[in-house]
């Protein structure tokens, strides 16, 4: 493709698969992060939240052309050797129809009692499952542009991409869609005037056909069905509305959009945190800090971090900002390196899980009983609206792990099969008894990362940043994978003792 317009312009469709939060820095009545909107209230993504996610990619996986980073997306002084505006332009996108408002509960479970932490609850507004008109516009576009833009569009594209915050617990991930572009000319003298007078612009479909693999990246998305443990198993994940239906006191959560139950993803990450602590505590029994408790105000590596006195130093020193990084994750226990902690970013991201067939719920009675009469303990009863049969439809995404980590996810993986991991409330009562079946898993991998050697399959494509194969449910063949994943386990063992 031949670029030689005066200016590009590329649009589409951002279809987010799961709510969205864009923080406006802000508290409501009742909520403690309201969505940022125009002034007229209406929903929007900012240009400046777009061009970081186009940056970020750009800067992760051009390292060897960074001077045509520069170019694009622009510079200071300080840091490419001369002031250079951007020549890409990310416009505000703004959403297409009314949109679902709704918000998402959050709340730290304590490790020891397992019940919430005392003033750890928030709330965050949403939208649920929105879709935004996508645009942007490169001026004098050259060449090195469109090597850099084409293999970004391809990873949004992907669904690979999140958007927006609380992206870990299952908010903002997003495909991009409908992929038009125009080139604006003056060797196109019509085209031109209808621009510059009307505005008019004709748009033609766009075949990226950009690809790039070098690089030591990788992804792994894992898809997987959820349903209850047996036809005797509850299900409670509490809206914190009550009277949603049936005047229950305790209603289940649910999509806006649908009226269906659904799962948080916040909601699949705590139980699975829970557990990898539990395996990391196990490998390592001699070692109680080998995993971290982060509702712990004194022992969690938040704190740790924050209290390091030689990260203050190295601040202090004006410390380049990967030395500071690597200190960070030094003093990181293994869960917080793969789950993130409040200085270092998750690897691990869990989509909500929504069901798209039938469902069966209920209501129950529940009651604290007087432990000196035997009796129902006066103002202790409540009803609750709960799920008795579902099957829930999830993906489980990670970026950029390591050998041990992966081994870590085979460990919670196989637990979660065997119905060792309960979800949502009451899980000491027996309720939130439930399983996975595995749907497909799909292995994303740059030319330079461990996994390249490591997959035995044949079906390899190429597409954006990386060598991607799709594992499907009937060839996940574990035999086929037995030295690997010993290895994997290995490597968990021996990163733990370390």
């Amino acid at each position: 493709m031949d670029y030689k317009a005066e200016r590009k312009i590329i649009t589409g469709k951002l279809i987010f698969e799961t709510a969205l939060h864009i923080g406006s820095g802000e508290e409501g009545d009742w909520i403690d992060s309201t969505l940022i909107k125009t002034k007229d209230g209406k929903v929007f993504i900012p240009g400046s939240t777009i061009a970081g996610i186009f940056r970020e990619l750009a800067e992760e996986n051009f390292k060897n052309s960074m001077g045509d980073i520069y170019k694009l997306f622009g510079t200071i002084k300080e840091v490419g050797g001369v002031n250079q505006a951007s020549r890409i332009i990310f416009c505000d996108a703004f959403i297409s129809g009314e949109g679902k408002s709704g918000y998402r509960n959050g709340v730290s479970i304590r490790r020891d009692t397992l019940t919430s932490q005392v003033g750890a609850l928030f709330s965050l507004e949403t939208v649920e499952k929105p879709s935004f008109d996508f645009r942007l516009i490169i001026d004098n576009p050259h060449d090195e542009d469109m090597n850099i833009v084409e293999p970004i569009l391809t990873e949004l594209k992907s669904g690979r991409a999140a958007i927006g915050g609380d992206k870990s617990r299952g908010l903002g991930w997003v495909r991009l869609s409908s992929i038009q572009i125009a080139d604006i000319s003056p060797s196109d003298l019509d085209g031109f005037v209808d621009y510059l007078v009307e505005d008019k612009i004709s748009f033609q479909g766009f075949s990226i056909n950009k690809d790039k693999t070098y690089g030591n990246g990788n992804y792994m998305e894992i898809e997987y069905a959820l349903m209850l443990d047996d036809m005797n198993a509850l299900l409670i994940i509490s809206s914190g509305i009550p009277g949603f239906s049936e005047n229950a006191d305790q209603t289940l959560v649910r999509d806006e959009t649908t009226g269906k139950f659904f799962i948080p993803g916040s909601s699949i990450k705590g139980p699975l945190r829970a557990q990898a602590e539990r395996i990391i505590r196990f490998l390592n029994m001699n070692n109680k800090d080998s995993a971290c408790d982060p509702t712990d105000s004194d022992r969690s590596c938040s704190v740790k971090i924050k209290n390091s006195e030689e990260i203050k130093r190295m601040k202090e020193e004006n410390k380049d900002g990967k030395e500071i990084a690597n200190k960070i994750r030094e003093l990181s226990c293994p869960i917080c390196k793969l789950f993130g902690n409040g200085y270092l970013a998750s690897k691990i991201f869990f989509t909500d899980v929504y069901d798209d067939t039938s469902q069966t719920t209920q209501k129950i009675d529940i009651v604290a009983i007087d432990r000196f009469t035997g009796g129902a303990l006066e103002g202790a009863k409540f009803n609750t609206e709960v799920a008795t049969a579902v099957n829930l439809k999830g993906r489980i995404i990670l970026k950029d792990i390591k050998e041990w980590q992966a081994g870590l996810i085979a460990f919670l993986l196989r637990d979660w099969m065997m119905s060792d991991i309960r979800i949502g409330f009451g899980k000491l009562k027996g309720y939130g008894r439930c399983k996975v079946d595995l749907e497909k898993i799909t292995l994303s991998w740059q030319d330079g990362n461990w996994l390249k050697d490591k997959v035995k399959e044949d079906n390899i494509s190429k597409s954006g940043f990386y060598n991607s194969v799709v594992l499907e449910k009937d060839f996940l063949n574990l035999k086929r994978y037995e030295e690997t994943l010993d290895r994997l386990v290995k490597k968990l063992k021996d990163e733990v003792e370390r």
